[in-house]
Formats: C-alpha cells, structure tokens, sequence
C-alpha cells in the first residue's frame, strides 16, 4: 500500500501477483513493486476514475483482466510475456458477493466518500449496469464465517474483504471501509498466540500477515 487511500489497489495487485505466481517464481510476495507492476498499478488507479474507490471498480477491472482480448487493448504488456499472462489466467474464476448491489445513501455521510459522493454515486450506478449487461458472476447475498473460512482455506482459493476498519483495530467512530487479503487459516499455536497479541494495539504492528477474527 502506498498511501492512505489505496488499499483495494494494494489487494487486487496481491491478487495478480498470486495468479501469476506460478509462472514467476521470482517474484517473493514481500518484494516491491516491478516496473511492470507499477505500471500496472498506474492503470488499475486510471481505471477507476476516483479515489473514492468502490468494490464494483474492482470487480470490471478484473473483468477486463480476465479477457484476453481486452488485455491487448492496453498500451502496455502487463508483463514481459504476453504468453506467459495468458496462461496464468487460463482457469481462474472469481466471484462478487455482496449484501447489497448498488450505492448505499448511509455512505454519503461518511467522511471518506462525503466529498465525492454524488460524483461516485453515477459512476458506480453505471459499473453495476454494465456488470449486469456482462452478466458477470455476482451473488447478492450474505454468507457466514463458517462458509468463508471454508473457502479461504483450500490452497486455490482467496478472498478480498471490505471490512470495517473500526471494528478491526476498535478505534470506534464512523465506519472505515478497509480492504484485507484472506489467504488462508492457522490454527497452529504459535499463530494464534502471535494473532492475539497483536489485536487490540493501538500502535502499528510488526507485521501484516495476521488477521484476527473473532465469532462473537
């Protein structure tokens, strides 16, 4: 993540990398950014006309991605390989869940989406209509901890989750829409010991790759 604001940016390029991974064994996840990433990135911010970014962004931007004849209407190979891209795209699938499609009015209040709201509110209107003329694969539904951890733990698998941030980090106040990675489960000691010790800090922690959480 390379400022306050790009979180879902940050998580759809850990998303590509992932899919990638196979064929650039190179590539540790820790490492910054290639040349081509961040020319990546670049156009991934180009494609969402906003700062204020919503979920619905990254579902075309994905979209696009997926389809190799709209990869080659970029400008820029997204890699060295054109080849190579392909093919790390050949099986992978995704889903959009939601609880709700379209533009929440609650949100309009909110310090992050206030200034640029009205602005977003027709951008994000004509993503979902262009999402259901594509008819890409999206389920308006809510699914429960059990089925996600169930999904998030089989090795082909992730999920990118808005959550509130806070909830997570108990700041308390507005609602903070935040963008996390769920790779996987651990129910290794060590690990949940290390997970628990983190929550609740207010302070910046050592390390990004615990996510705690907790069914009440």
């Amino acid at each position: 993540q390379h400022d306050t604001w790009d979180c879902g940016v940050a998580c759809t390029q850990m998303v590509l990398r992932w899919l990638r991974s196979s064929r650039y064994p190179q590539i540790d996840d820790s490492m910054t950014l290639t040349y081509d990433e961040m020319t990546e990135r670049k156009w991934i911010i180009d494609a969402c006309e906003s700062r204020s970014i919503w979920t619905i962004d990254f579902v075309i931007i994905l979209q696009r991605l997926f389809e190799k004849e709209l990869r080659q209407s970029f400008d820029f190979p997204l890699n060295s390989s054109d080849q190579d891209d392909d093919d790390a795209w050949d099986e992978a699938r995704y889903l959009y869940l939601s609880k709700r499609f379209g533009v929440d009015e609650a949100y309009k209040s909110y310090g992050y989406y206030r200034d640029a709201f009205e602005r977003d509110q027709s951008r994000i209107k004509g993503r979902f209509a262009l999402a259901k003329e594509l008819n890409l694969p999206m389920c308006e539904a809510q699914i429960g901890l059990d089925l996600l951890v169930d999904v998030i733990s089989r090795d082909e698998c992730i999920a990118m989750v808005l959550i509130d941030n806070a909830v997570l980090k108990r700041m308390g106040g507005d609602y903070a829409g935040h963008y996390v990675l769920l790779v996987g489960i651990s129910t290794d000691i060590e690990d949940v010991a290390q997970a628990e010790a983190y929550c609740g800090k207010e302070e910046d922690t050592p390390s990004a790759s615990y996510c705690l959480i907790v069914k009440n």
